[in-house]
């Protein structure tokens, strides 16, 4: 019973994000410009910041004020959870999407860091 409730919360809307990548009103691109290829022009409707993990910081969370948040899930030295981690310790609370090839179970994933990081909502952006 508790299988089937995990199951239908991880929806295949939450699998790939696609188009609520593309509504969004702030994207922050943290290392994951290849998210750009989903995100269509829209001057003064949407506002995307492309950094680095080391230049985050709390004060750029609270100019910038994203919608979502994308990151790879695993970068060279660092991944998702670290990332995760300094994301709540600066206050943020909204969308991360892990930017990511296809993954046989990605919903196994997305429960485990849901379950360490309940104020975020995670979501796969799969890619080729």
């Amino acid at each position: 019973m508790q299988s089937t409730n995990r199951q239908a919360a991880l929806s295949p809307r939450r699998l790939d994000c696609r188009e609520e990548l593309a509504e969004a009103g702030s994207v922050l691109l943290i290392e994951a410009q290849e998210a750009m290829s989903f995100l269509l022009p829209r001057p003064g409707v949407q506002t995307v910041v492309i950094t680095h993990r080391r230049l985050l910081s709390a004060g750029m969370i609270q100019t910038v004020r994203p919608d979502v948040v994308v990151a790879p899930l695993i970068a060279a030295k660092w991944d998702l959870v670290e990332l995760a981690d300094t994301l709540v310790g600066y206050g943020y609370r909204g969308s991360i999407f892990a930017l990511t090839k296809p993954l046989p179970r990605g919903e196994l994933i997305l429960s485990e860091l849901s379950g360490l990081y309940p104020p975020l909502d995670f979501r796969l952006l799969e890619v080729a």
